[in-house]
């Protein structure tokens, strides 16, 4: 039996008997069955009378919302219709307008196009004259232009332009350059400042691993004009006619080329063997050996035998793992350790020897750098090293 149904009054049978079973069991339904008995009689009626009441209120809202939206699509349709017929009454009159200025702007087109084919005429003709070697110093060329009609200064500037970019295609640059500088009136310098200007001599200085040279000294030789090179190792430098160049930096051999100002220079330097037979690694930051106060490990090596990670990594190794001695005896210790080693069939140093000693912590970290560090080539001439402390 439905719960709708006991609260009409239909108690009777077994469905009724089971549903007040249920409310002595749930608490909930007992007091829904209690509250609904305290209910007067009629209580559906009055429910579907207020359903109704809803269900009109929302019909009435859904019509006028209907009839305003009607309203306003007819009120922006009428708007729009109103525009349109407003510019179909303009458009004529603009349409004149614009047929006008066109027929007033073709006459000055038609003098354009003459006046520009005039000056490429004039332009090939001087190329063409000095191709054949016809130059005389006193030549003057002026841009030919239509006599009847005044030419504005903007308009020569963008004929010009065009007029560069049909030589320059068809005849050699020289003869072009020549003809066109010859061909601008004296008042276009912007005109001439567009031409390169020759006489400097640009490149870049590397090592041969192209790594860039910071601070290389670029010269002309035999003078004293020169420049160095740029932390990218490029540089620019101005040159009085033909000359060479001379190259130099410290630990390098000297370079010497033609000064070419027509491309970059790309110059590749050698390292110089004879004065990399002594490296100074400074342990406290760059100094020079006459005011070092310091760790410094210097490194002189005779014969075959050699760092098989290159000399450039092998002075690294000694300034990052040179330790200075801190106890009493080396504390203040100054000077240099010199040992003499071989190198064995693997590679490793070996009969390491204490050639001059300064103090024992000094000479046992100058065997130490030697035994923890890199593998030598193969070579029979015994190896000596200083190591400066």
């Amino acid at each position: 039996m439905k719960l709708s149904d006991y609260i009409r009054g239909f108690r009777k049978g077994k469905e009724a008997h089971r549903l007040e079973k249920e409310a002595m069991r749930d608490p909930f339904l007992a007091d829904a069955l209690e509250g609904y008995s305290r209910v007067e009689s009629g209580a559906d009626e009055q429910i579907e009378l207020l359903r109704r009441r809803v269900n009109m209120r929302v019909t009435q809202k859904r019509r006028h919302t209907i009839a305003w939206s009607v309203a306003v699509s007819l009120l922006i349709g009428v708007c729009i219709g109103s525009y349109f017929l407003l510019q179909e009454n303009t458009l004529p009159d603009e349409a004149r307008i614009a047929m006008e200025e066109v027929s007033q702007l073709e006459p000055l087109s038609v003098q354009k196009e003459e006046r520009k084919e005039d000056l490429v005429a004039t332009v090939r003709k001087d190329s063409a004259t000095i191709q054949k070697g016809l130059i005389t110093g006193n030549r003057e060329k002026k841009v030919v232009v239509s006599p009847h009609t005044e030419v504005p200064q903007a308009m020569t500037q963008e004929w010009i332009d065009e007029a560069l970019e049909t030589t320059i295609a068809e005849e050699p640059l020289a003869a072009t350059t020549s003809s066109v500088m010859k061909s601008i009136p004296a008042n276009d310098s912007s005109l001439t400042a567009q031409v390169a200007v020759a006489g400097k001599v640009h490149g870049t200085v590397t090592d041969s691993n192209g790594y860039p040279i910071v601070g290389a000294t670029v010269k002309l030789k035999g003078t004293n004009q020169g420049t160095i090179s740029d932390v990218n190792g490029n540089f620019v430098l101005k040159t009085g006619g033909n000359r060479e160049l001379a190259v130099d930096y410290i630990g390098y051999e000297s370079v010497t080329l033609p000064a070419d100002t027509t491309k970059s220079l790309l110059i590749a330097m050698n390292e110089d063997q004879a004065t990399l037979d002594e490296v100074v690694v400074v342990g406290y930051g760059s100094q020079s050996k006459g005011s070092i106060t310091g760790a410094v490990a210097s490194l002189k090596m005779s014969g075959t035998p050699q760092p098989t990670i290159g000399r450039k990594a092998f002075r690294k190794y000694l300034k990052e793992s040179l330790v200075h001695p801190s106890d009493k005896d080396c504390a203040r210790a100054k000077g240099k350790v010199i040992l003499t080693f071989r190198v064995d069939k693997e590679g490793r140093p070996q009969d390491i020897t204490v050639k001059k000693g300064l103090c024992a912590s000094a000479d046992e970290e100058a065997i130490r750098l030697i035994e923890e560090g890199p593998d030598w080539t193969m070579g029979e001439e015994p190896v000596e090293i200083s190591i400066r402390f």
